[in-house]
């Protein structure tokens, strides 16, 4: 039995995808001086893949896109092995 065919009694479950754009550290000091309209600039690329999670771990890469006025990810990778998200 494969690992799809053992889920297939969960196919109905809901489960919460997370998108990771980047990441980006701060010290303490940095954080507390935040204010509107500071950018903080992250460790990926404007066209490099996200990653796509589930409950902390990457299951897919993707790409940015725009789908009926919303982001949306283009999946462009299943992963076959399950890495910590972000």
């Amino acid at each position: 039995m494969t690992d799809r065919e053992k889920l297939e009694p969960l196919s109905n479950v809901p489960v919460e995808v997370t998108v990771v754009l980047g990441q980006t550290r701060l010290t303490i000091g940095q954080l507390l001086a935040l204010e509107e309209g500071a950018v903080l600039e992250l460790d990926r690329g404007v066209n490099d893949e996200v990653d796509v999670c589930v409950n902390g771990s990457v299951v897919a890469k993707g790409e940015l896109m725009v789908e009926n006025g919303r982001l949306g990810i283009a999946v462009t990778k299943v992963l076959e092995e399950e890495n910590a998200c972000g």
